[in-house]
C-alpha cells in the first residue's frame, strides 16, 4: 500500500487549537500535535490494467491539550496520479471544546511520502465572541503504523503544524 498524506488531520489540530484559544489572544504559530486514525486507498485502473490514479481518504479523531482539551474530527481525500507524484488534498476539520466549535476547510499539495503543505480556511465558528483569524498555512506528516490485514487500510499517526491560527489582533 502507498504511503499516506494527511493535510486534513493537520487541520484538525489547527481547529482544536483555535477552539480553545482565549478571545483576545493572538496566535502566530501553533506547535505540533499528533492524532490517530485510518487512511484507505481506492485505485482507478486504465483499460490496459495499469494504475490511472488512486485516492487516499483519511479519517482521524483525537484531542488537543492546547489551553483546554478539545475533540478534533477530520476527513481528507488526496488524489494521486498513477505515477505516484504529488496530488491535491482537500478536507474538513471540526474541533469542539469548552468555548465552542470550529470548522476548517483544508487544501494542500500532498506527496506519496506522507508530507503535505497547504492552507486552511475558517468556515464556521460557534460559541465565540471576538474576531478570529480566517485563514493560514499548515504542514503535516503522516506516519504509517500498521496495515489492516487483507485490506488497503492503514492505521496512521499524523503530526501537523499550523501557522496564523488564533484570535485576530
Amino acid at each position: 500500500m502507498r504511503r499516506f498524506s494527511a493535510g486534513l488531520v493537520a487541520l484538525a489540530v489547527v481547529a482544536a487549537t483555535i477552539a480553545v484559544a482565549p478571545a483576545g489572544a493572538h496566535v502566530t504559530a501553533v506547535g505540533a500535535s499528533t492524532v490517530t486514525g485510518t487512511c484507505a486507498e481506492k485505485d482507478t485502473m486504465n483499460s490496459d490494467g495499469s494504475l490511472a490514479s488512486y485516492v487516499i481518504t483519511c479519517n482521524a479523531k483525537g484531542t488537543c491539550s492546547c489551553v483546554a482539551a478539545s475533540t478534533v474530527v477530520w476527513q481528507t481525500a488526496t488524489k494521486f496520479p498513477g505515477s505516484g507524484s504529488a496530488g491535491p488534498q482537500t478536507g474538513k476539520v471540526t474541533a469542539t471544546g469548552k468555548s465552542g466549535s470550529l470548522v476548517l476547510a483544508v487544501a494542500a499539495k500532498a506527496t506519496s511520502a506522507g508530507k503535505a503543505t497547504g492552507t486552511w480556511k475558517l468556515l464556521d465558528a460557534a460559541g465565540y465572541t471576538g474576531k478570529l483569524v480566517r485563514s493560514g498555512t499548515f504542514t503535516s506528516t503522516t506516519k504509517n503504523l500498521a496495515q489492516v490485514p487483507l485490506s488497503k487500510i492503514e492505521k496512521v499517526h499524523i503530526t501537523a503544524v499550523f501557522d496564523g491560527l488564533g484570535a485576530a489582533a
